[in-house]
């Protein structure tokens, strides 16, 4: 186990938080391309948005890059 100062802490549940709402729209919108869903391009938008700018201390930019990639390959593949 790691001991974790209070800063750190919540920079660590801030960051959670946020990947865990990008996983969670990434899910619904693969779903939605998979099942034909007529709103996966509202579901797509809606990861688009989570992904916009950079991640809560900068530390998974790197990671935001990849997903944004593949959000585009999904609708160049929509297209």
């Amino acid at each position: 186990m790691v001991s974790l100062k209070a800063g750190e802490r919540s920079d660590a549940a801030m960051r959670t938080a946020h990947l865990l709402r990008i996983d969670s729209y990434m899910d619904i919108a693969i779903l939605a391309m998979w099942t034909s869903n007529p709103r996966v391009d509202t579901m797509l938008g809606m990861v688009e948005a989570s992904l916009r700018g950079a991640s809560p201390g900068g530390k998974d930019d790197e990671l935001l890059e990849k997903l944004r990639a593949l959000v585009k390959e999904g609708r160049e593949y929509l297209a």
